[in-house]
């Protein structure tokens, strides 16, 4: 009889054990899966970032070469000098 208790207690300590290795394996599984798509977040979070502000460098420079291009236009320059002109 103390032979089967004590196996018995073996076994269900073999079953605790086997029990708590595979609850962590399913948290540490968890804690990647976490990990991962954080990762994933941030990468698309500064992609998206660096997109905007790549849209907003490329609206600048077109404003800059616009504002240039009226600035130096002939045909401004010449619209202007005949509405001033006394001739």
């Amino acid at each position: 009889l103390q032979r089967a208790i004590e196996e018995r207690v073996r076994e269900n300590e073999l079953k605790r054990q086997e029990e708590l290795r595979i609850q962590q394996q399913r948290e540490e599984l968890e804690r990647k899966q976490i990990e991962e798509t954080e990762r994933l977040n941030r990468e698309r979070q500064e992609r998206a970032r660096k997109e905007e502000d790549e849209r907003i460098e490329r609206k600048r420079r077109l404003d800059l070469i616009m504002r240039r291009t009226r600035q130096v236009s002939p045909t401004a320059k010449v619209i202007f000098c005949t509405k001033n002109s006394k001739f």
